[in-house]
């Protein structure tokens, strides 16, 4: 598991695969199996291989453990699948809005960081909820994404949110400002999320 992350950072999604693959035929069921699932899960997002993804993270939410974290996380990979591919859209929102809930009830913020970026992407996409107050929350949240991959921070969601709103400037310019954050940091599995902007 350790490998896999690693070698995920590092934008080696092929590797990462093999040991997630490895590592899975001896997990346990629980926790350890919950994020090995996820964990492949987000490799096979990384290499756009989004209907290998869905059963794959299905299982993971349906794996039977406590952990909150995990489960949050599960449902924010699980939306996202929606959200790409347009399949079961009603599920991916729910599960958002219910990954949001309890990410506010876990009270952890480097959590909500995490959750309320792709949270926007769906307010924005069902045309519900206030977004701008959704952006001023993030915004509260500053301090507590320096643990996420530049693809990860609601920034980038915020970015992607305002070029489908027609701002290309405006989004072009944060993009720029990701990528080169992205480059400093050696954010490898981040660069071509980034690019393909």
């Amino acid at each position: 598991m350790a490998a896999a992350h690693y070698r995920l950072r590092a934008g080696d999604v092929g590797e990462a695969r093999a040991w997630l693959d490895s590592a899975l035929a001896d997990a346990p069921s629980g926790s350890l199996r919950a994020e090995a699932l996820i964990r492949l899960g987000e490799v096979r997002l990384l290499g756009d291989d989004w209907r290998a993804a869905e059963p794959i993270l299905d299982e993971a939410l349906e794996e039977p453990h406590d952990d909150v974290r995990l489960r949050i996380e599960a449902m924010v990979h699980r939306a996202g699948v929606s959200f790409v591919s347009g399949r079961h859209r009603e599920h991916g929102a729910n599960l958002i809005a219910a990954a949001m809930r309890s990410a506010e009830e876990l009270g952890d913020p480097r959590i909500l960081a995490r959750v309320i970026g792709p949270y926007a992407r769906w307010q924005w996409a069902t045309g519900q909820g206030d977004l701008d107050a959704v952006e001023r929350r993030a915004r509260e949240l500053v301090a507590s994404v320096g643990h996420l991959r530049v693809m990860d921070r609601f920034d980038a969601d915020f970015a992607a949110i305002k070029y489908w709103r027609g701002s290309d400037q405006s989004a072009g310019a944060l993009f720029s400002q990701l990528l080169e954050r992205a480059e400093e940091r050696g954010d490898y599995s981040s660069i071509p999320s980034l690019l393909e902007r």
